[in-house]
């Protein structure tokens, strides 16, 4: 609780007294011990060869710095999808480097493999004695590892912990079964969440994740959230986002823990950063997820009164429902959620809240129309952007967030709305000063913010009112993306007036220093910031006669490659969050 954080904070004394007993349990082992452990594993008896493999595992996990907290220690935060299981983790190097690695590595986890592929009568003897099974002494040992996690899926450990798990289900159900089958889970878990071929692995054993879907009505909270965890991992793969789950029947079960009022947070962590992936704009099941009160469940997820990792979550997935969402979703998700309870996200305590809130608000006025969201909500938010883009200096990720927005907005339905942004003093100087940025990331949504900022409606006969552009939108699962803006339909007596208005905008940007900045971007080091200034300066250029967004086959297609293969990757890999994370992020 708050309270009792606040207390151990303000007395560390207590706290050392507290810990040095355990203290003790810390130091070096001498390597004569590990020796005679490490002797048990050649003992013909499995049991023994299990409580060696527990020991060993104990003092590996117990040497790995107290920083890095274990990811079942710290599932609440770790759940949402921008992070990974072992996010918190150490390095490749600061595990290596520590006395236990290579035994782990070399020995230990072969040796649990095996033994979770052995006889029955070592899984039905490990739950009389009072020891853990080989599931679980697994788990920990390589679930803060992605290189332990592959070193245990090259010795086949998904195929023997599926045997496990359909052997454990058939067996009479206790307290001590139901910690083993939920270890058996999380080690699936463990594996299946960053490593696609665990996933293709795990599926090709039938019927192994019906029965795990099976498990979320379990009255045990942590079989139900191991159960979550593996369905979590598996939302991770757009493969399976579009098949395997759906055949499975996931969607309804996930859902009905989110209704739950009685569920852990742990479980509703899990379930609503599973959540996060499902509707993303590939799955399968995302108009399932809104027919079926989602949009109403996860609104619940953001109220102030929620943990803070839920308030992520809960945001993160309205953000990736509304990724290039019709207006039918977005209006959907407006009825829900107004849009001062949005603007209210921006302002949350936490700071993963904020960070997803700007996303979201990216995403929400994505191709927007008046219909979603008012011409008077578009400049209650535009008073919010300077303010935003001051507070994420320090956060480049939210900082190309707001860009976006403005790109945008720029990119609408109103020419209001476009006059409105470059009359902003303060917003013009921020998009300025991030043309010199060292990230070329934001170098580029800057550049995109003054082009959108600069074209005008062209017509190629009086009877034609709209046209194309393309800006750079992202949704994530844990995740970066690119999409297509069609300008919405906004009609004028005269061409003449567009055009002259287009110009007008230019002169402000030319006198704010943004021509020029984007004049010296045309020699950038990085490709894409390159070809998008050329193509803005040849816009500003034009400006006399007619202005024209980037086409889709033009320099437009630079900005695809780099930033849409970065969107794909992240969206399979994280997602999620993700990233899509998954996610992923």
């Amino acid at each position: 609780s708050p309270s009792t954080s606040t207390m151990t904070t303000h007395q560390p004394q207590q706290q050392q007294k507290s810990s040095s007993p355990s203290s003790s349990l810390l130091r070096p082992v001498d390597s004569t011990v590990i020796d005679c452990l490490v002797q048990v594993l050649k003992d013909q008896r499995p049991s023994a060869r299990l409580l060696a493999c527990s020991v060993l595992t104990n003092l590996f996990c117990n040497s790995i710095p107290s920083s890095h907290p274990s990811s079942s220690s710290s599932s609440s935060s770790s759940s949402s999808p921008a992070s990974s299981s072992s996010s918190s983790s150490p390095s490749l190097d600061e595990l290596s480097s520590l006395p236990l690695y290579d035994t782990i590595k070399t020995k230990i986890i072969p040796a649990l493999v095996k033994l979770i592929g052995t006889s029955t009568s070592l899984w039905e003897e490990s739950l009389r004695l009072p020891m853990d099974g080989a599931g679980t002494v697994l788990c920990r040992a390589i679930e803060r590892s992605e290189t332990l996690q592959t070193i245990a899926l090259e010795a086949d450990a998904i195929t023997h912990l599926c045997h496990l798990w359909k052997h454990l289900i058939t067996l009479p159900i206790n307290i001590q079964l139901v910690a083993e089958q939920s270890s058996t889970l999380s080690a699936i878990a463990s594996l299946t969440f960053n490593l696609e071929s665990a996933r293709r692995q795990l599926v090709t054993h039938n019927n192994i994740l019906h029965s795990v879907v099976a498990a979320l009505a379990s009255s045990h909270d942590i079989l139900r959230l191991a159960a979550t965890q593996v369905l979590r991992s598996m939302t991770r793969s757009a493969r399976h986002l579009r098949t395997t789950l759906v055949d499975a029947g996931a969607t309804q079960p996930i859902l009905a823990l989110l209704s739950n009022p009685n569920e852990t947070t742990d479980v509703l962590c899990a379930a609503s950063a599973a959540v996060c992936n499902l509707v993303l704009g590939f799955s399968a099941v995302k108009q399932q997820i809104v027919d079926s009160n989602g949009i109403d469940l996860l609104s619940r997820l953001t109220r102030p009164s929620q943990p803070g990792a839920l308030r992520v979550n809960g945001v993160w997935a309205i953000k990736n429902l509304l990724y290039q969402s019709d207006h039918d979703i977005k209006r959907a998700v407006m009825t829900k959620i107004s849009f001062s309870t949005i603007m209210g996200f921006l302002d949350d305590p936490c700071q993963d809240v904020q960070e997803q809130a700007v996303s979201l608000v990216r995403n929400l006025v994505f191709q927007y129309s008046v219909s979603v969201v008012s011409e008077d909500q578009v400049h209650t938010l535009i008073d919010r952007l300077a303010g935003l883009m001051r507070t994420s200096q320090h956060r480049p990720e939210t900082l190309k967030h707001v860009l976006y927005i403005i790109s945008n907005l720029a990119a609408g339905p109103t020419e209001r709305v476009r006059q409105s942004l470059v009359m902003r003093d303060s917003i013009l100087h921020h998009v300025c000063a991030l043309l010199e940025h060292s990230d070329p990331q934001l170098r580029l949504a800057a550049v995109w913010c003054a082009h959108n900022l600069g074209w005008s409606e062209d017509k190629d006969d009086e009877n034609e009112t709209t046209m194309d552009t393309e800006v750079d939108v992202e949704g994530e699962v844990d995740v970066d993306g690119d999409g297509e803006v069609e300008v919405m339909e906004e009609t004028s007596s005269s061409f003449s007036s567009y055009a002259a208005a287009a110009a007008g905008r230019i002169s402000r940007l030319r006198e704010a220093g943004v021509v020029n900045k984007i004049a010296a971007l045309a020699h950038d080091p990085d490709l894409d910031v390159r070809k998008c200034s050329k193509a803005c300066l040849s816009l500003f250029e034009k400006s006399s006669s007619s202005s024209t967004p980037l086409s889709s086959s033009s320099s437009s297609s630079a900005v695809a490659t780099g930033s849409n293969s970065i969107f794909i990757q992240n969206y399979i890999n994280r997602i999620t969050g993700g990233d899509e994370e998954m996610h992923s992020d």
